[in-house]
């Protein structure tokens, strides 16, 4: 994959950027002479990614109110070429409510940038990370919940060729290079020519 020129004088924003696959991806993107926007909680490992290569990655922390911080986001942005969105929700098994909170940034985040997507003819990725639990009774109820989210995100938003992936993975090296892979295939309208609204959902990594 080092070869992939699509990215070269691209923009790209990952949310969870602090997270191993977000931080993973934003690497790459940058090597691969991306702009990545890093959206993340964790302003010190935001700051790490950033230093990899700062000019090609824009750490940017969201606060106590990240709704309102994408609503403007997405304002400033306006219809500058936006061209691949990667969202990852993280499982946290303690607490379902943050799940819910993820999908709520995620569904904002996609609402906000829907004009910079359009004018760059972008693509949405949406990942549910489960962080290797592999335990079905835990983590069966915040899949549905997902799969039904990405569904209802592809409909709002049909103008936006949407992928949602489920990703059952312990985050080693080789699987994180795996999943970056394949996330750059899914937003490479040349290696990934899927029809306008259409929803990919499968395993991401083993």
């Amino acid at each position: 994959m080092e070869g992939r020129s699509y990215y070269r004088n691209k923009t790209v924003v990952v949310s969870a950027a602090d997270t191993p696959l977000g931080r993973a991806l934003c690497l790459r993107l940058a090597d691969l002479g991306a702009t990545a926007v890093a959206l993340g909680g964790d302003e010190a490992a935001l700051i790490d990614i950033s230093r990899h290569d700062p000019a090609r990655i824009q750490p940017l922390q969201w606060g106590e109110e990240p709704y309102h911080g994408l609503q403007l986001m997405g304002q400033m942005w306006g219809e500058e070429p936006l061209h691949l969105i990667v969202s990852v929700l993280a499982r946290l098994p303690d607490d379902p409510a943050e799940f819910r909170r993820m999908i709520l940034f995620s569904r904002t985040l996609v609402r906000a940038m829907a004009r910079g997507m359009k004018t760059g003819r972008g693509r949405a990725i949406v990942v549910y990370d489960d962080g290797g639990t592999g335990a079905k009774d835990v983590s069966t109820g915040a899949e549905n919940e997902f799969a039904m989210f990405s569904e209802d995100l592809q409909t709002a938003h049909s103008e936006v060729r949407i992928h949602a992936l489920y990703a059952r993975a312990n985050w080693t090296e080789q699987n994180l290079a795996r999943a970056v892979d394949l996330l750059l295939m899914l937003g490479d309208p040349v290696a990934c020519a899927s029809a306008p609204g259409h929803l990919s959902f499968a395993p991401l990594a083993d």
